[in-house]
């Protein structure tokens, strides 16, 4: 039988438990590389393997968790974003499922979106829900949109609604949106697509997205 792993990365140690075959278990913690989270992971199972007197080919499975991503969420302290979505849905983040976490509490206020609304832009385009093209995508309304977001931010992403049961003019929109920036201002931006997200359930689909 295998030896199993499990890693946990945070932003300031990374933890590591090792299980043999009968059971027994052996821990470390190292410090996070946040320049390369993967590497505190390798020297942790250099560390455990050796401590373990085996060869770390013997780790048949490895599971992994991390909270890094859901402390830049909590901290705001993640990229500038900039959306891109089908036209009529500009609001969702805001909107949501229309659920309060505090139902009469007249002075809640519920947190701010992940991309504020005056860098979410909507194109002319519409797919029913079985991938069908019922509203072709408009070139003018993507350049319009595209000309208005703010130079220099970091990464544009777009999201549009009903993508799942057909990806329908992903490439051609990410060609669209890559045409309107003059030449180097694209360098350092990364264009994510929502298209390819594979989770039905548009506000969750576009939270999970975005995030």
């Amino acid at each position: 039988m295998s030896y199993r792993l499990g890693v946990d990365v945070g932003g300031t140690f990374t933890d590591l438990v090792l299980v043999a075959p009968d059971g027994a278990a052996l821990t470390r913690k190292v410090l996070s590389s946040t320049g390369n989270y993967a590497e505190a992971i390798v020297q942790g199972v250099r560390e455990l393997a050796a401590a373990a007197g085996i060869d770390p080919g013997r780790i048949g499975e490895l599971i992994h968790g991390t909270t890094v991503a859901t402390n830049a969420i909590l901290e705001r302290r993640g990229a500038r974003t900039g959306l891109l979505t089908t036209e009529g849905f500009r609001d969702l983040l805001e909107i949501g499922r229309l659920r309060l976490a505090r139902l009469y509490d007249l002075d809640f206020e519920r947190p701010a979106p992940l991309v504020p609304r005056r860098w979410r832009r909507e194109v002319t385009e519409r797919t029913s829900h079985r991938g069908e093209v019922l509203t072709p995508l408009d070139p003018k309304s993507v350049a319009a949109a595209v000309d208005v977001t703010p130079r220099g931010e970091r990464p544009a992403v777009h999201g549009r609604f009903n993508r799942y049961p057909a990806a329908v003019g992903i490439p051609r929109l990410t060609r669209l949106v890559l045409g309107r920036r003059p030449r180097g201002a694209m360098e350092g931006i990364r264009l994510a697509v929502q298209d390819i997200v594979n989770f039905q359930g548009e506000m969750s689909r576009l939270t999970l997205f975005l995030a």
